[in-house]
């Protein structure tokens, strides 16, 4: 049959009958009869529809078979007469069948089901010599039933044509027939039948359909030839594609829409001359013949098979044509750039394409199936002198332009040679530089990357990258992923990542951008000095954006160096310079959606140490004096990091240190969840510590700093001893400049359990807010710490808090909670701030709306010499301006401490100390029990609200009932007093519109005891009696609730200074308002008692008043005392004595007694 008209097919070789047919052949046999059809083919009509002057008539010819089905199995029939369109049929069928579906070829008979047969279309459609067509792809059905004329049928074609004209004999070896919308053209699909049949292909059906002449090496005769596909409309046109014998192919086709109809076609004109011939390869010989000779520069180049190099060696050149793998592979590659080939060309390159301005897509190389590295493949650089100029190693060493690279998976090892030649280099997995707008998407890097050369390098600017080494300008990486170990020996190196070493806005300042970029490589770093700029996925940025990328990959460094490390990037620059010294990087970096996860982890094996470092498990460094922002957001860190170096400056959970003064930055939705340790056994550092559970040391800057929505989640553990000063936190260890915090929270311990001679502040969400800048602040809202924060065994000054350790420059905290324990255990002298929001206020601060709730503990475990200051908002605060407003605390709090000299503990349910003027604290309530456990030397004081001070207005405050202030000590100091409201008010004070409804208890055990308890305060003694400025300087509108109770075994101590010689039994005073008051003045008449009074002098009742304990004030005063009060068990009644009211008193006071309250 010359030309005959009936299917299309896809790609592929025609398929013989399936497994489905096989089964139908097969079944039970039953009585057949011999008959005979006859057969008629459907008129072609592609002339006269489409115009298009084929002039295509079907025939039969004698060779001809079908297949069909008698409604029990297929039966195989076969010409015995034939004359053009029409011909005879003989086979056999099952015996009285009466209706039947045929299909031609009989090959193309897959099965029949449900009235439809599934057919083949075959994808590679092979063209006797002769013909014009593939007659086995020519498919065509018919259905007839049994007449008494016999069984007539009426095929019908399924496929459209395609034409294509060949005008040259004995050039071309295949045509390649492409949608450009990817439609499918043939394969397995399922045939309705009828008078227009149609069909339904499969969805693994092929994309290109191929034309091949038969036989071996055979070439096309010049004429037209026909493809058959199923029906279908290519909605921006179709390619088809003439590949010579020398594997190169020539392309032609349309844009426009057209549509290939059933029994219809469409075609081209004559293909006179190709101007661009592409290349379909297939051998190693074809593609090297391609290298090294007829190679054009703007190739279109396609592999049509898996090529086993063999291990010969490649010369790469340049390249800005389009090479398209196809899917397929190239294995046992290999590159060696100090190979005899490579005499004659540079030595620069080790890659598979040198400089690249085209595209390279769709290629697996250095593997034989896909999946594994073949074991021979390399890109093997061996510089053999030295050389100051750039190195290449890479799938593609430079790309340049608007260069793209696609679809490319490397399982080649890439490596610089052991020598030591001094180079300067860039190595990257996929490509060692991208200098343009050049993309990089879906490509994969399995290879190793091996620098072993340790020679002087010639620039210490070497970069390293698991996709690519150096990244300039605005390109992007896109959907990309490194799972090859980097290994690097050279000191040279400065920049390395899992993705990209270092990426460079500049000149154009338009920032690369990297999305959805991860990294499952391991980093190593072994030997060398200087700076190291090393990240999980980008080791430097100048410039850029890193989207939804993800680091899996471990870091080892295993020598000293001056180390920037994150687990997502390693530093970033906002600062760059031109020549003449102008800024030309603005353009923001951006780190958003990265995640570092569990196998992300951090070991730096070094044990000695020169060079500062900064860890970050997001970002390790930002640092520099331009306006480039920078922005971090919705990042994770889930590695555990332990660092056992002792120089690491600065760490955090998601920053380590950033120094950003001049630019606007922001790191929100931050949060980490690995376990941060540091273990070094020594510290060389000359500069603090800063390790917090998501940034380490933060300047801010009055551009706008702002960390909002962080959490920690893992411990932050400190077990480095260190002679700096050392800062621990939940958020942010070292704040600094300017900056907002806004709205974090902190879940993990923050902990340093090590004996260091040096101050530490540490603190759940910021260590220390200090060096504000000119214009700056610092605030601090809406955070919460849930975990517990623990310091022992400090040799100098510590300050936690549960917020913040210590405040050293104006700040303001509000809405902030602490539900965290608080715990400082100390055998060493220095003093110690411990609270539930601030450890230690040493300039004006704010604290507003805030509660704490964790417990709060200070112990001393042997003997401390130290002073201590714990309170459950703020435990010191040393400055003027400092306001505590609104906040509540129900954190229990306890100081169990033995010492030795003279230094005064105190402690608070709001305030330890406040010591300046303008000083405030209203509003507040205190809920937790204030607890003051001591033996020494110290002067002592608790209070519910606060426990002492010089300059201070208390107004409105409430010590709820469960507050209960108590002492037990064993001390001779004389200033031993616990208050309801205060300890010691010594100064200035102001106590207004306070009340307590808590018991407060004094008890000292030592053999020349003092001790005093008061409902409002409990002794304003210090300093010489009456001296000016010295006590309360006003007191009204204050209720007490709580009894009051104090303890002593002398009966004969007498308080000489401020009771006088002569007052036996004034060194014990139990107070319903004051404990003892000898200084204070301005006390109104309208302070009110109704708690019950007793004390315990050596086992006899004494030294209880109703008003005061003990009283010897410049001026008489006066009170109001409820009816139900008792003193030391006795009530009050209308004959009451003076002694009830005050057993002690120089100067009148003056009572109001009124019905007693029901307790609020």
């Amino acid at each position: 049959m010359n030309k005959k008209f009936f299917i299309a097919a896809l790609f592929g070789l025609a398929i013989a009958a399936s497994c489905q047919k096989e089964q139908l052949r097969e079944q039970e046999e039953r009585p057949v009869e011999q008959v005979e059809f006859s057969a008629m083919t459907e008129a072609g009509s592609v002339s006269t529809k489409l115009s298009l002057g084929v002039g295509l008539k079907p025939e039969w010819k004698d060779a001809d078979e079908i297949a069909v089905y008698d409604q029990s199995k297929i039966q195989q029939f076969f010409v015995f007469e034939s004359e053009g369109s029409q011909a005879k049929f003989t086979g056999k069928v099952t015996e009285g069948a009466a209706e039947f579906s045929a299909v031609y070829p009989y090959t193309a008979a897959n099965s029949f089901a449900d009235g439809k047969f599934t057919v083949e279309i075959p994808a590679e459609q092979v063209i006797e010599a002769g013909d014009s067509a593939d007659a086995s792809a020519l498919l065509a059905v018919a259905q007839a039933s049994r007449t008494e004329d016999g069984v007539h049928l009426s095929f019908r074609n399924v496929c459209g044509l395609i034409q294509v004209k060949i005008p040259q004999s004995g050039k071309i070896s295949a045509v390649v027939i492409k949608g450009k919308g990817d439609e499918t053209l043939a394969g397995e699909g399922v045939v309705t039948i009828s008078d227009a049949p149609s069909i339904a292909l499969a969805a693994t059906a092929s994309k290109t359909v191929t034309l091949r002449p038969a036989g071996e090496d055979a070439t096309f005769e010049a004429g037209t030839y026909y493809a058959a596909v199923a029906p279908v409309k290519f909605a921006s046109g179709f390619t088809i594609s003439l590949v010579r014998t020398d594997g190169a192919a020539g392309l032609v086709g349309t844009d426009l829409e057209m549509e290939v109809v059933r029994n219809g076609g469409k075609g081209l004109d004559d293909i006179v001359a190709i101007s661009d011939w592409s290349w379909i390869i297939y051998t190693k010989e074809q593609l090297q013949a391609w290298n090294k000779g007829d190679r054009k520069k703007t190739d279109y180049v396609e592999l049509g098979a898996d090529i086993d190099m063999q291990g010969e060696t490649w010369v790469p050149h340049a390249f800005s044509g389009t090479f398209d793998g196809k899917g397929h592979k190239i294995y046992n590659f290999v590159v060696d750039t100090s190979s005899e080939e490579y005499k004659n060309v540079e030595r620069k390159y080790a890659s598979f394409i040198t400089d690249c301005s085209g595209k390279l897509m769709n290629l697996i190389i250095g593997s034989k199936d896909g999946e594994t590295y073949d074991g021979v493949s390399e890109f093997l650089l061996n510089p053999l002198e030295d050389d100051a100029n750039w190195e290449y190693a890479g799938v593609v060493g430079k790309i340049s332009g608007s260069a793209g690279i696609e679809n490319v998976t490397n399982f080649s090892k890439l490596t610089i040679a052991e020598g030591t030649a001094s180079i300067r280099f860039a190595v990257g997995g996929i490509a060692a530089m991208i200098n343009g707008k050049s993309p990089i998407k879906n490509c994969v890097n399995n290879g190793d990357i091996a620098v072993l050369n340790t020679g002087t390098p010639k620039s210490t600017t070497c970069v390293i990258g698991g996709i690519t080494g150096k990244f300039d300008y605005e390109g992007s990486i896109t959907d990309c992923v490194n799972n090859g170990d980097i290994l690097n020996k050279n000191t040279g190196v400065w920049a390395v990542g899992g993705i990209v070493g270092n990426t460079n806005a500049v000149p154009s300042n338009i920032a690369p951008v990297i999305t959805n970029a991860d990294n499952n490589g391991k980093i190593t770093m072994d030997g060398g000095q200087g700076i190291l700029i090393a990240g999980g996925i980008a080791g430097a940025l100048r410039g850029g954006i890193l989207d939804g990328c993800d680091n899996n990959g471990e870091f080892e460094l295993g020598y000293n160096a001056q180390l920037y490390y994150g687990g997502v990037a390693g530093r970033f620059y906002n600062e760059m310079k031109d020549s003449e010294n102008a800024l030309i990087l603005t353009k923001s970096t951006e780190v958003k959606n990265c995640s570092n996860k569990e196998g992300g982890t951090f070991s730096w094996t070094a044990t000695e140490g020169t060079k500062d470092a900064r860890v970050g498990g997001i970002l390790g460094n930002s640092e520099g004096g331009g306006t480039a922002s920078l922005t971090l957001s919705g990042c994770k860190n889930y590695a555990d990091i332990e660092i056992s170096h002792p120089r690491i400056r600065a760490f955090g959970g998601i920053g380590g240190g950033i120094n950003l003064q001049t630019c606007k930055s922001t790191y929100e939705n931050c949060h980490n969840y690995g376990q941060l340790t540091v273990t070094s056994k020594i510290s060389t550092l000359a500069n603090n510590t800063n390790y917090a559970g998501i940034i380490g040391l933060l300047y801010g800057s009055t551009s706008g700093t702002l960390v909002k929505n962080c959490s920690n989640n893992g411990d932050v553990v400190t077990k480095m001893p260190t002679t700096q000063e050392h800062l621990n936190a939940g958020i942010v260890a070292n704040l600094q400049k300017n900056a907002e915090i806004i709205e974090c929270t902190n879940n993990g311990k923050i902990e340093n359990p090590l004996n260091i001679s040096a101050k530490s502040r540490i603190g759940g969400i910021v260590a220390i807010s200090q060096s504000l800048a000119t214009g700056g602040s610092f605030k601090i809202s809406s955070c919460v710490n849930k975990g517990d924060v623990i310091t022992k065994n400090i040799q100098q000054d510590k300050s936690l808090g549960g917020i913040v350790g210590y405040v050293k420059v104006n700040t303001t905290i509000s809405g902030c909670t602490n539900e965290g324990d608080i715990q400082c255990l100390s055998d060493i002298a220095g003093a110690a701030h411990v609270g539930g929001i601030t450890g230690y206020s040493a300039s004006a601060i704010g604290v507003q709306k805030c509660s704490s709730s964790g417990n709060i503990k200070y112990e001393s475990i042997t003997t401390d010499t130290g002073t201590a200051y714990v309170a459950g908002i703020c435990a010191l605060c040393s400055s003027a301006n400092v306001s505590l407003s609104e906040n509540i605390n129900s954190s229990d709090i306890t100081v169990n401490y033995t010492g030795g000299a003279r230094k005064p503990i105190m402690t608070g349910g709001i305030a330890s100390v406040m010591d300046k003027t303008g000083e405030i604290i209203s509003k507040c309530e205190n809920k937790g029990k204030v607890t003051l456990n001591y033996t020494g030397t110290h002067y002592i004081c608790a209070g519910g609200i606060l426990s002492r001070s010089v300059s201070v207005t208390l107004d409105n405050n409430i010590n709820h009932a469960t507050g209960a202030v108590t002492i037990n000590a064993s001390t001779s100091n004389q200033l031993c007093a616990a208050g309801g409201i205060i300890g010691d008010p010594n100064g200035n004070v102001v106590i207004t519109n306070n009340t307590n409804y808590a018991p407060v208890s004094t008890i000292n055990t030592h053999a020349t005891p003092y001790a005093y308890a008061g409902g409002i305060f409990g002794s304003d003694c210090e300093g010489t009696l009456h001296a000016s400025g010295k006590g309360a300087k006003s007191v009204s509108g204050n209720v007490n609730y709580g009894s009051i109770y104090a303890k002593t075994q002398n009966t004969a101590m007498v308080n000489s200074t401020y009771a006088g010689a002569s007052a036996v039994g004034s060194a014990i005073g139990a107070g319903g308002l004051f404990g003892i008051t000898a200084q204070s003045t301005g006390i109104a008449d309208d302070n009110k008692n109704f708690g019950s009074v007793s004390a315990d002098n050596g086992g006899v009742p004494g030294g209880a008043g109703a008003a005061a304990g003990v009283s010897n004030t410049a001026s008489a005063w006066g009170c109001v005392i409820g009816k139900g009060v008792t003193v030391n068990g006795t009530p009050w009644s209308e004959d009451v004595q003076a002694a009830w009211l005050c057993p002690v008193s120089t100067m009148k006071i003056t009572p109001s007694y009124v019905d007693q309250p029901v307790n609020e």
